[in-house]
């Protein structure tokens, strides 16, 4: 998710959790503020597991091409984390299909990826910096 993560304009909020398989999943909605980029009216919720602090959904709403927002989500579910060289990136994503809103099984077959590669080299520390006017979201 760091391309949604980087761009400018960028609003967290908290959401409704997602209660799936006895589970109750927080969310962090990202939306964007108006009149920045292409599709302002985007959102995106991301949902982790309580204890594990690990991405596990993401419902997305996207508005390209069309005028306004959406209230009507996709959902992607994160089935299996891999750690490369110190980054944590997916293994394993399933798209699913939806009801009411919410996700009720699979679309089809788990996107898996392999042979994923990431340049070791160390950046710099500030690159990751939280900017003079940012704020730690809880």
């Amino acid at each position: 998710m760091l391309f949604l993560l980087a761009d400018d304009g960028i609003v967290y909020n908290e959401a409704n959790s997602l209660d799936m398989g006895g589970i109750t999943y927080p969310g962090i909605k990202i939306g964007y503020e108006a009149n920045i980029g292409d599709t302002p009216d985007d959102t995106h919720i991301l949902y982790y597991h309580p204890e594990a602090k690990k991405m596990e959904w993401l419902a997305y709403a996207v508005t390209y091409g069309k005028d306004g927002t959406s209230s009507q989500y996709s959902f992607v579910k994160y089935n299996k984390w891999q750690e490369v060289n110190g980054l944590l990136i997916p293994e394993e994503i399933t798209w699913c299909k939806i009801k009411n809103n919410k996700p009720i099984e699979s679309a089809g077959k788990a996107r898996i990826f392999t042979k994923v590669d990431r340049d070791a080299a160390n950046m710099d520390k500030m690159t990751f910096s939280k900017p003079e006017s940012g704020v730690y979201v809880e």
